[in-house]
């Protein structure tokens, strides 16, 4: 069979065409990588841009809550004024493209709920200040943890029973540290303490968002785990706090006089309607028996009455240090009066005071002078409408006793300058948000962020 030869014309053309497939083909390439690296930055783009919206939104929620805590100028505080719960200004707040929650969890009741609001931090216990025998009346916290957590934070190597030094810490595989033996910085660093996991932080509510959702009543089948008895356990989280600190000012803003060391004269200008022999009886006090505590107020005696001596001079009826017959010199009633001009000392502020007004009452009954039934009664008046206006009301509690509000005194107030918020920016149709958690600190002329945390 004969073959027709290929015209030597042709042959280039055909080169040419092989050619401009080839072209083709890599532009094709190069298109198709320049659109996919297109769309991917695009998507960058795209959750940046959604990221910046949502972190906005979020620090909104938190400028709102500044807003609110900054205006209320009205002392004490309570759980009925508007910064501690409102839908209307707290739920699903519309902003730009999306909308903000000031989440919390709402701890009063006997199981926990979701609700909208700011937390008052001096409703709660501070970890920084609670002894281990306030930590136990606490509740949730085994003798182990609680020796631990002491440990972590008292300056020392010295391990206590079931506590833990740096022994412990260092044989860890992951993360071997030394126990800090310094004050916690965060609630989050509980994490880093023998004994703690998100189950005693969070219990199972690893969300934060006070509902029992499927995951969280469905025993082992997914995390976090659960009971599965269909109630809530919210951890530690919602009753424990850092930052709560009180200002030894009354409520009408007046420096509050220590009553160890100030004169007659002194006490008298610095509390409204002292009376010569008040005053008197303070110092009097305070020449046997230092106050350790403005409670012991209950403590003071009229002063001593003076007798003509056979000389024409005076003398004392007897030894004021042993004579108990005496009447006291403050009633109930002048306490509510007074107590809130007094201090013991020269500090200007103290950390980890419980608002009577505010706390629920797990927290309450682990302050020293109060129990369970005790801390029931608190909440109970609270519900009844009454508003503690001094720490000396609780005299008016059922069970409460002249020498329980002298052992509680040091550890309550009615006010609350710090506060945490919980912000979660939502946009519609993106599956992701945005958490911010702030505390906030009213106490200065400016409100001023003592933690801020993003999510």
């Amino acid at each position: 069979m004969s073959r027709t030869p290929t015209s030597p014309a042709r042959r280039p053309r055909a080169a040419a065409l092989l050619l401009v497939l080839w072209v083709v083909v890599l532009l094709s390439i190069v298109l198709t990588s320049f659109a996919l690296t297109a769309r991917t930055q695009m998507h960058v783009v795209t959750n940046i841009a959604e990221a910046a919206t949502l972190d906005a939104i979020a620090e909104a929620g938190v400028e709102r809550a500044i807003a609110a805590i900054k205006s209320d100028t009205v002392r004490p505080d309570t759980l009925r004024e508007e910064w501690f719960e409102s839908d209307r200004d707290y739920r699903d707040v519309a902003i730009g493209a999306g909308t903000f929650s000031l989440e919390r969890v709402d701890v009063r009741g006997p199981d926990p709920l979701p609700a909208w609001g700011i937390e008052d931090e001096a409703s709660k216990l501070n970890l920084r200040t609670a002894t281990k025998e306030m930590l136990e009346a606490f509740g949730g916290l085994t003798p182990p943890q609680i020796d631990a957590l002491l440990d972590w934070q008292d300056g020392d190597s010295d391990v206590r029973d079931a506590g833990a030094e740096d022994a412990v810490y260092f044989s860890r595989r992951n993360d071997p540290h030394p126990a800090k033996n310094r004050a916690l910085d965060t609630l989050i660093e509980l994490l880093r303490i023998d004994g703690y996991d998100p189950n005693v932080l969070w219990g199972e509510d690893w969300n934060r968002n006070g509902k029992l959702d499927p995951n969280e009543n469905d025993g082992a089948a997914s995390l976090p785990p659960d009971n599965q008895d269909g109630v809530l356990d919210p951890g530690i989280y919602p009753y424990v706090t850092l930052w709560s600190r009180d200002a030894e000012k009354s409520a009408d803003g007046r420096e509050r006089v220590n009553i160890n060391d100030a004169s007659e004269d002194e006490l008298k200008k610095a509390i409204s309607g002292l009376t010569d022999e008040e005053a008197k009886a303070i110092v009097e006090h305070r020449g046997s028996s230092k106050f350790d505590r403005v409670g012991q107020l209950v403590d003071v005696k009229k002063p001593e009455e003076k007798k003509e001596s056979s000389e024409g001079g005076q003398e004392n009826q007897g030894n004021s240090n042993q004579n108990t017959n005496r009447p006291d010199m403050f009633d109930n009633n002048r306490l509510k009066q007074i107590v809130d001009y007094c201090r013991v000392d020269a500090d200007t502020e103290k950390v980890g005071r419980v608002n009577i007004n505010t706390a629920p009452s797990r927290v309450l009954r682990a302050l020293p002078g109060l129990d369970q039934a005790k801390a029931a009664a608190i909440v109970s008046r609270r519900e009844d409408g009454t508003v503690f206006r001094s720490i000396a009301d609780l005299l008016d509690v059922g069970g409460i006793s002249r020498e329980d509000f002298s052992k509680i005194s040091p550890h309550v107030t009615v006010a609350s300058d710090q506060f945490r918020v919980r912000s979660v920016a939502r946009i519609e149709g993106l599956p992701r948000t945005r958490t911010v958690t702030a505390v906030l600190d009213r106490s200065g002329e400016q409100v001023r962020i003592l933690y801020w945390n993003r999510e």
